[in-house]
């Protein structure tokens, strides 16, 4: 997700009601970068607080050697040494070759989701546990997927300190919605609808997970983060620029290069 493509920083494709509030009743990152600008490297960044070059991960893992190294740890193996249970909702990304790769063994006492962008590769897809699995039911639409699992996560564990990370596949590729988010956007040009689309319903994940911790009176005591691992999507200039600036200035807006690739929206809420 690029960093100009929620509400509350200014993005009007399509509705982000959840993210803008989350920025609202928090603090807002204008100036925020992730450590990398594709999937797994900014992944590690963020998995690790380590910038991912110390350990040469600087591109996605399709293949052995290219999993994050254990000898690195986690955030959630951090936390879990002071008490925390850990879960991660989504993708992962971060290695699958074998079990002592996987969450689980990274830190993660649960874990669900895809093992990276969904339909890449040529092995399982998704997740749960120790066990990599071949189809999940809902795929590959899966925000309201994580989005209930999630909610089970909390309801099992609100009573005693813990993490939660939601690792949304939206609103990376394959362009997929639930049909009544397909139909509300139906009327937008086809590129357009099929990133609103996207946004708008990991927006409704995000709104069910918030509802789900006003409930449990956990919203006033937890810490939320908000962070694209990367960088936007690969987008056509809307139109032929008038300028040099203008050209850089849409180039910005949709596909930053490598220059301010990393640029994404963060926000906290804490």
């Amino acid at each position: 997700m690029g960093w100009a493509k929620p509400g509350a920083y200014g993005g009007k494709m399509a509705p982000t009601p959840n993210m803008d509030a989350l920025a609202a009743g928090g603090m807002r990152f204008t100036n925020g970068y992730s450590s990398g600008c594709v999937c797994s490297p900014g992944r590690v960044g963020l998995m690790t607080g380590r910038y991912q070059a110390r350990t040469g991960h600087d591109a996605n893992p399709g293949r052995p050697g290219r999993e994050l190294l254990l000898s690195e740890r986690t955030l959630a193996q951090h936390l879990k040494t002071v008490g925390y249970t850990t879960g991660i909702v989504g993708k992962w990304h971060l290695g699958d070759t074998s079990p002592e790769f996987m969450p689980t063994a990274r830190g993660f006492d649960f874990a669900m989701g895809t093992v990276g962008n969904l339909g890449e590769g040529k092995g399982p897809s998704f997740y749960r546990g120790k066990e990599l699995l071949k189809d999940l039911a809902g795929a590959p639409v899966t925000s309201p997927v994580y989005a209930r699992e999630s909610v089970s996560f909390l309801n099992a564990n609100h009573a005693k300190p813990w993490l939660l990370m939601v690792s949304f596949n939206a609103v990376h590729t394959p362009h997929v919605a639930s049909e009544n988010w397909l139909e509300k956007f139906k009327g937008l040009p086809k590129h357009n609808a099929s990133y609103a689309v996207l946004a708008a319903e990991a927006d409704e994940a995000i709104g069910t997970v918030m509802t789900k911790l006003r409930k449990l009176k956990q919203k006033e005591n937890t810490l939320i983060f908000l962070i694209s691992d990367n960088v936007a999507a690969r987008i056509k200039m809307p139109r032929k620029p008038c300028c040099a600036i203008h050209a850089l200035r849409e180039i910005e807006r949709s596909r930053p290069c490598w220059s301010d690739c990393r640029r994404c929206d963060n926000a906290q809420r804490g």
